[in-house]
């Protein structure tokens, strides 16, 4: 088992965020969260990644538990986000923004090769490594904080809603880029309202709920649920 949650909870003040969640994610495979907003799902990936405190329950990764673990220990080990609405530093060039990805290695050599990689998977980055992040559209700001991500040799990524506000044709072009990282073998735990690209790139997911995960299984028969249809789908 790649990355395991136990009945783990998060309190914001005396209300309950997240409400005991059990979810695993195997070394190898897509595993998608759907929900609608609200529903607790960023919230649990940034609890995975320390940058939220439990208030219970467990997070292992790699037969290790990560609890008391600090963010930059929990990045070293081999988990990267790539967060909600993409957030690059908008007025540093995407070489800067990728190199911060890495900047926890400090082997200039492994840093160089991992850049060749990305430069070599995106190749609108090489083209545009000297602008400024915010100059870039939406989807090569994808790119680029996916780059960013990948930057740090993670064994798991953790994606927030990828599709957000980006075209049809370049949601497509993030459904291959996610199968892709999957056959380098690097666990994808991917958070998304997008039920199409949800069943293109996952076989097994979880629907949530109000803190809750109320439903799991196969995607596609999740999708044909009747409380999915309803609450995620609004038919």
């Amino acid at each position: 088992m790649l990355l395991q949650t136990k009945n783990i909870k998060v309190h914001f003040a005396t209300a309950e965020v997240i409400k005991g969640i059990n979810v695993e994610v195997a070394t190898k495979g897509v595993v998608s969260i759907i929900g609608s907003n609200g529903a607790g799902k960023s919230t649990f990936l940034k609890a995975i990644t320390g940058s939220v405190s439990l208030h219970s329950g467990e997070i292992w990764f790699l037969r290790k538990n990560i609890n008391a673990l600090p963010v930059h220990e929990i990045i070293k080990l081999g988990i990267a986000l790539v967060p909600e609405g993409r957030r690059p530093f908008p007025y540093m060039s995407v070489l800067a923004n990728l190199k911060l990805g890495a900047y926890l290695q400090k082997d200039k050599r492994i840093i160089n090769r991992a850049l060749a990689d990305i430069f070599d998977r995106f190749p609108i980055l090489w083209k545009r490594r000297k602008q400024q992040a915010g100059t870039l559209s939406g989807g090569e700001q994808q790119m680029l904080v996916i780059g960013r991500a990948l930057m740090s040799m993670p064994k798991i990524i953790l994606m927030d809603e990828p599709s957000l506000g980006l075209a049809p044709i370049v949601i497509e072009e993030l459904v291959s880029i996610i199968k892709d990282i999957n056959r380098d073998e690097i666990g994808v735990l991917l958070v998304e309202q997008n039920a199409n690209m949800v069943t293109q790139v996952s076989e097994r997911g979880y629907v949530m709920e109000m803190g809750k995960i109320v439903l799991k299984g196969d995607i596609k028969k999740l999708m044909a649920h009747d409380v999915v249809q309803r609450a995620f789908l609004g038919t």
